[in-house]
């Protein structure tokens, strides 16, 4: 299996550095983690050079208005993975938020037909689920 991670949250968290270590060393087989960050100091942190089977993609592509327009920052972060990641090697995507994440993995469901999983997190529904108008 490839598996591709979608974490937006990646470079703050060193849990997640911890799936991916775990994952690795079960041998689920290729990981793939794209990483979209907000500002150049979030580049490259948390990653875990060792791994055999793991590759990392970080994409200063987030910015301050994004949190006002989500369909476009979707859409930004849709044509930085695509570019960046080979999504025809890609056979399962881990999207760990349910909005920032799951939106751009339904995306990749829609048009290239590789299955997702999305972690839902209470945030998800107490907090973006209450203010999301649609």
């Amino acid at each position: 299996m490839n598996l591709l991670h979608i974490n937006s949250d990646f470079a703050n968290q060193a849990l997640y550095n911890e799936l991916v270590s775990g994952l690795d060393r079960a041998g689920v087989g290729r990981q793939f983690v794209y990483v979209p960050v907000r500002s150049k100091a979030e580049l490259g942190r948390n990653q875990n050079l060792e791994l055999e089977n793991t590759e990392y993609c970080y994409a200063w592509v987030l910015r301050w208005y994004h949190r006002l327009f989500f369909r476009r920052k979707i859409s930004t972060v849709f044509s930085s993975l695509a570019n960046s990641v080979d999504l025809a090697r890609v056979s399962m995507v881990h999207a760990h938020f349910l909005y920032s994440d799951g939106a751009v993995a339904l995306r990749i469901k829609e048009k290239h037909g590789i299955p997702y999983i999305a972690a839902i997190r209470n945030t998800d529904i107490n907090a973006f689920l209450r203010l999301r108008p649609d």
